[in-house]
């Protein structure tokens, strides 16, 4: 999958010195995901925490050596008092005055994250909004609404689970110096923000922060990174916009539920990704709009088929007749008010693929995108087992969702798992 935009704005150079990392293994399911298949992208790619500065680099390391020179220097042991020398009284140590700013609240750090939300009403911000976004940096807070900073606020441990934010500049509705004051919670894992207002003299604040939140915990974008059991909603993903339209954010176009141990890789226009946290790329669960029938002809090429019409019932009768590929009976299915058909799909034993990926893998090129800019593909190759939801839209396209497992052993466990997932879904 491969969607290839400019990047349209990108985070201020305030937000310095946070997480620059994702875990490893999520790390390792995009690469994966990105070597067999190109990528569908969008324009934000903007939740970037820089590493540390050069200067602090150089400075830490100077503290180290000087370290490591005395330790050499005194042979590696404790200075003993010569005899008859007399020890001076040592002062006990200060006791530590309780930080004033919102550092380390919870199982996760508030402020190394966004924090993404139900859009608010935004006539009171005096500013256009296309997404709400809570970034706690260090001591400031600030909204992002996809267009420009708002709200920028002081930030003070007020008490146990409690803090004020006082304004500290005008835009978004709030004058300098207004102060607020917010109870918080976090889920055990530390993907969910709830904020409680208490008092705060902004009233237009006062009706942005209450609420829930959930955390953007990948790097670099928006998607939301490794869950907890809980439910969460898409910010990007909108199967009922036309790949031609522009990308812009519409939160909540999915929502749905998740175990523990599951993980979003992707959020994009037209592509919604959940994999196991514990596997590189597989098992996993994808999210397509906009997909075609790929030309038979030249499949490699990955041309859309003129002869196959767009539609649920078109695109399932095609799969059971496809090359290469075996195919259980379709079957009627409605996934979060939307009809359409199940079938199980492989490939064929004995089936020599027609193309070949940059590791040598080979595989068949099944469906392709209306958009031919973006570069699409979805390919099945040996030992893959795919359970395919094939959902008509409203509007003559369909949406793909696909249970996919790396193998025939893993499948049944695979789909007793992410077939309570699927069936989680709601589309708005």
């Amino acid at each position: 999958m491969n969607r290839q935009r400019d990047i349209e704005r990108a985070l201020d150079a305030w937000l310095v010195d946070g997480s620059s990392h994702m875990p490893d293994r999520l790390f390792q399911a995009v690469l994966d995901g990105v070597e067999r298949t190109p990528q569908r992208h969008r324009p934000w790619s903007n939740l970037r925490f820089p590493p540390m500065s050069p200067r602090l680099l150089v400075a830490s390391a100077a503290v180290i050596a000087v370290g490591f020179v005395g330790f050499a220097v005194l042979g590696g042991r404790p200075v003993e008092p010569s005899p008859g020398a007399t020890a001076s009284p040592t002062a006990p140590p200060a006791t530590p005055s309780p930080s004033p700013t919102l550092l380390d609240l919870g199982p996760r750090e508030i402020r190394d994250y966004a924090w993404l939300g139900e859009p608010r009403p935004a006539d009171q911000l005096g500013a256009d909004v296309e997404l709400m976004a809570l970034v706690f940096k260090e001591d400031k807070l600030r909204l992002d609404t996809g267009l420009t900073w708002l709200m920028q606020s002081e930030m003070r441990a007020a008490g146990p689970r409690e803090l004020t934010v006082t304004s500290v500049e005008n835009p978004g509705g709030c004058a300098v110096g207004d102060v607020g004051r917010y109870q918080w919670s976090l889920s055990p894992g530390g993907t969910k923000l709830v904020l409680d207002h208490i008092q705060d003299d902004c009233s237009s604040r006062a009706a942005v922060l209450p609420g829930d939140w959930q955390r953007a915990g990948c790097e670099a974008t928006w998607c939301l990174g490794e869950l907890e059991a809980s439910r969460y909603a898409s910010q990007f993903f909108d199967p009922f916009a036309a790949a031609t339209d522009p990308s812009k954010p519409r939160f909540g176009a999915l929502r749905y539920a998740v175990p523990d141990g599951w993980s979003n890789i992707e959020d994009e226009h037209a592509t919604y990704r959940l994999a196991r946290s514990d596997s590189a790329a597989e098992p996993r669960i994808d999210l397509h709009a906009e997909v075609l029938v790929a030309s038979q002809s030249d499949p490699c090429k990955e041309e859309p088929d003129p002869d196959v019409e767009r539609t649920a019932a078109a695109i399932t009768d095609w799969l059971g007749s496809a090359p290469g590929v075996v195919s259980s009976v379709s079957v009627a299915v409605s996934i979060g008010d939307l009809d359409g058909w199940l079938i199980d799909v492989g490939m064929e034993p004995g089936w020599t693929p027609p193309c070949s990926s940059g590791t040598g893998v080979p595989y068949g090129v099944l469906f392709t995108d209306g958009e031919p800019s973006e570069g699409f593909s979805w390919s099945v190759r040996p030992e893959m087992r795919m359970r395919l939801y094939v959902l008509d839209l409203g509007d003559g396209r369909t949406l793909l969702i696909e249970i996919r497992s790396p193998d025939a052993t893993t499948h049944g466990a695979v789909l007793a798992e992410a077939t309570g997932i699927v069936e989680s879904f709601e589309f708005e």
